[in-house]
């Protein structure tokens, strides 16, 4: 399968290095040292010809490219979330590109957490919501998400493309791949000691949502798999028993067998206590 991966130098795309299929790396800046022996493209997927040419020579789209803060203003979401995305699901469907997926986010369902929390992290103490639950997004970036969703849907009704939505919890850089990533920033900026309440409930709020990185790389190689129904939305965390999240269909669908757990993370990282 000849596949185009967007936001290549980003946290997602990053992840997925040693897809193995005929990959095309796109990101507008240029490429980490990490993608030396990967085909990589700089440019800027809002030139439409460029654009055009690159989606003729591929089968399906992973699209990872966005102006990823949740507190991104709105001028970014418009262009990069939104106007781009609707080029590039534009553009696919034109070409011929019979499969996207596309890289969304918790935020779309991101008020459940937000009116619940902090109690929503502690174990057994909200009940789960699985991707049947209204959205409910956060934030300009959780609108994005539900756009481009719904965009998806459209042309899958419409087009017979085959999309697949990940509503990713949280995955991590190579260098903070683990439950306690959000917790230790704190720490390193001085603005809580470990074990205190701000630590903990950092540190409990990514265990209900971290996704590990070899669990994304096998929810995407799940996806560029799948035969399914044209269209879906799946949770995608790791298998996190404090999740507030439900991959029960994630799993049922797709046949996802996470191989992580935050829980199991009980002992600090080496990382994080050396000098």
């Amino acid at each position: 399968m000849r596949i185009l991966v967007t936001g290549a130098n980003g946290v997602c795309g990053s992840a997925l290095l040693n897809l193995e299929h005929d990959v095309t790396f796109v990101d507008a800046l240029p490429p980490r040292e990490i993608f030396s022996e990967k085909k990589f493209i700089q440019t800027d997927l809002t030139d439409l010809d460029i654009l055009e040419e690159l989606l003729k020579e591929h089968d399906a789209v992973i699209h990872m490219a966005a102006s990823s803060a949740v507190n991104s203003d709105w001028d970014d979401v418009l262009k990069n979330n939104i106007i781009a995305t609707k080029n590039l699901f534009d553009m696919c469907t034109q070409v011929g590109v019979g499969r996207i997926i596309f890289g969304s986010s918790n935020h779309t369902v991101g008020n459940y957490e937000l009116y619940n929390a902090p109690e929503i992290y502690e174990l057994n103490t909200v009940k789960r919501i699985d991707v049947n639950y209204p959205v409910w997004p956060d934030s300009y970036y959780g609108i994005s998400k539900v756009f481009a969703e719904n965009l998806g849907r459209y042309y899958a009704d419409t087009k017979g493309l085959r999309f697949y939505s990940l509503r990713i919890g949280a995955i991590l850089n190579e260098l903070e791949n683990t439950p306690y990533a959000y917790a230790e920033r704190g720490v390193s900026a001085g603005e809580w000691q470990r074990d205190d309440d701000k630590y903990n409930e950092k540190l409990k709020r990514l265990k209900a949502i971290w996704l590990s990185r070899r669990d994304f790389f096998q929810l995407i190689n799940k996806c560029l798999e799948h035969e399914g129904d044209l269209y879906n939305v799946f949770f995608a965390t790791s298998d996190n028993i404090r999740s507030w999240l439900d991959l029960s269909d994630t799993k049922k669908m797709l046949g996802y067998a996470p191989e992580d757990a935050s829980e199991d993370w009980n002992v600090l990282p080496e990382q994080y206590t050396k000098k």
